[in-house]
């Protein structure tokens, strides 16, 4: 299977769009690069529809399925839109599902093994798809949404997932069932990441392991 080796990127100001690069091994400083916008045909067409984006704009969140190439990208309160040619059209594929905008790179997890994907969204409903966007499983809103997250993908069944809720001081969750439900874990965090769940199967799920850095930490 042929491995597609472009570079996507989503830059962090508010007039900004997706690009990508047809050869990651050039540099684009300078404007040298072989730069091209991917994400402009779709929030024309959505403003010439009437169609409100929100905040901040144009994209907010943007993935690649590494084994098939598909591109998943984020449009502010507009959902999720996937394409299918290496970012040369894209369509919308969650059915209304997913909702707000990715506030951290991490808010959109994709399994390097393909197919699978959530969505810890901020300002909308959050969701996860197991079929590369065909059918997509509601996760449980806490309030405003997320700041990022962490997904257990090395077993058989996705289920654990651990996910910052967005300006909460701190709070950390954790799911065992693909965000239908969620517990909290502690406070004081800025950031979280799975480290080891080969020993995860029910019922010990003591043997997840993972990690968060205090705030407090990182100040020092």
């Amino acid at each position: 299977m042929q491995v597609w080796s472009r570079l996507l990127c989503i830059s962090a100001w508010l007039s900004a769009g997706a690009v990508y690069s047809k050869d990651m091994s050039v540099s684009t400083v300078g404007g040298s690069g072989q730069w091209a916008d991917i994400s402009a045909k779709v929030t024309r067409s959505l403003e010439d529809e009437c169609a409100k984006i929100g905040y901040p704009g144009k994209t907010a969140g943007i993935v690649v399925d590494r084994i098939t190439g598909n591109v998943f990208m984020v449009i502010p309160d507009q959902g999720i839109w996937r394409s299918d040619d290496q970012g040369n059209s894209f369509a919308r594929i969650d059915g209304g599902r997913i909702g707000g905008r990715c506030e951290t790179g991490s808010s959109l997890n994709f399994d390097p093994l393909g197919k699978s994907l959530t969505c810890l969204m901020l300002d909308g409903p959050s969701g996860c798809t197991l079929d590369g966007g065909k059918t997509w499983q509601p996760m449980k809103a806490k309030q405003r949404g997320w700041d990022s997250g962490s997904v257990q993908w090395s077993g058989d069944k996705t289920a654990n997932i651990f996910a910052l809720r967005h300006e909460c001081g701190g709070e950390i969750y954790a799911s065992d069932d693909i965000g239908k439900s969620w517990k909290l874990k502690g406070k004081a965090f800025a950031s979280v990441g799975i480290l080891d769940a080969k020993n995860s199967s029910p019922p010990k799920k003591k043997n997840l392991e993972y990690f968060a850095q205090q705030t407090a930490a990182i100040a020092g």
